[in-house]
This record gives structure tokens, sequence and C-alpha cells, in this order.
């Protein structure tokens, strides 16, 4: 649980201890358990309370890890633009790396300067980038480090490999973000026909009071 915590946060983007983390978590729950006891009398409210309340970290984290993988795919395909012109110019994929870090917008930006440091003080490329993919969990970026890893080890023309990359990944979004839009029509429609007859039968009785 320490551990899923720690990871939660790391990719919520946010740098902290397993310790401090339980910590906050233990705390929610004992203040919302105590306070819903001496409120209500009642063990078994004070026991729900606060289980209720040491999950509220948990869900701001959960929350927060998914708004910042969606920024994270949006920027990321510009990353890759900045990568494959760094490469095309000269640059070595470190110096691309560190590009990006100081160029791009977090949570890009934070991301790639995470691995320049990491390269910098002596880890390796590959596991740097091993490490990307348990903070950033999504295909995008399981593809970049994957081609990366092949590129290294096999050779080949790295700034068209993420050339064409970027070009998937923009498509891809373009679908993702219509069939989203079409998702919320649809589900908006379910919503309003499921209120319908709840909203007409406030209005008749509004209209005709004492009819019913």
């Amino acid at each position: 649980m320490p551990d899923r915590l720690a990871s939660l946060a790391a990719q919520a983007g946010y740098k902290a201890a397993v310790s401090d983390l339980t910590l906050i978590v233990v705390a929610c729950a004992a203040v919302g358990g105590a306070g819903a006891w001496l409120r209500t009398g009642g063990f078994f409210w004070g026991i729900l309370t606060g289980l209720v309340s040491g999950c509220v970290p948990i869900v701001y984290l959960v929350y927060k890890r998914s708004r910042r993988m969606e920024r994270f795919q949006t920027q990321f395909p510009d990353a890759l633009d900045m990568i494959t012109r760094s490469i095309r110019a000269g640059n070595a994929l470190s110096g691309a790396i560190r590009l990006v870090g100081q160029e791009m917008p977090d949570p890009v930006g934070q991301e790639f300067r995470q691995i320049d440091e990491e390269i910098r003080l002596g880890v390796d490329p590959g596991d740097a980038l091993f490490r990307l993919q348990g903070r950033v969990v999504t295909e995008d970026v399981r593809f970049f480090c994957t081609a990366i890893r092949i590129q290294r080890g096999s050779g080949g023309n790295l700034a068209e490999i993420l050339d064409r990359l970027a070009e998937v990944i923009r498509e891809r979004f373009k679908i993702l973000s219509y069939a989203r839009v079409l998702a919320s029509q649809h589900r908006w429609s379910a919503i309003l026909v499921g209120l319908s007859p709840l909203i007409f039968g406030l209005m008749f009785q509004i209209l005709h009071p004492g009819f019913f």
C-alpha cells in the first residue's frame, strides 16, 4: 500500500516521502473518524467516516494524475518534434532531452528535467526512460521509450522514427477527442431522458397543485 501510494503521488506530479503520504492518509482518517464519533456518538459512524476521510487524499491524487496525464498527452507530440529538430541539428539525445526540459511547460518539462538530472547523476539513459514509464503510464511514452531502446541497440534514424510517432500520436489524439465529444453528447442525452419524467412530474405538480 505505501509503495502504491508513492507511485500514485509520482504519477500525479508530487515528490513526497512514503512516510509523509501515509501520515496524511492516517491523519485524515483519524480527524474525520474522531469528528464523526464526537458528533454522532456512534462508533460505527466514526469508523465509516474515518475510512471515507482516509480515502480523500487518494481520490485527490487520482484526480490530479488524470488531469496531469491529459496535459502530458497533449504536449508530448510537441516534445517529440523538439527532440527531432534537435537531433537533426546535430545534438545528442541527452542534449535534446535537456532542451525539452528547459523549453517545454510542465508536466512534460518536469518529467524531461528529471530524466536529464538522472542521466547527469550517472543513471543509464535506458534506466531513466524505464523510470519515466513508471511515472507516466501511457502508450505514447511506452512507444517512445521502446523506439529509443531499439535505436540504441540496432541503430537507425531516430529523428525519422520520432517524427512518425509524433504524427501518429496527433492523429490518435484527434480521434480520441472526437470520440469523447460524441460520448459526452450521448451521456447528456441519456441523463435528460432519465430525468424527464421527474421534471415533467414536478412541472405538472406546480401547474396543477393537488391533482395527485
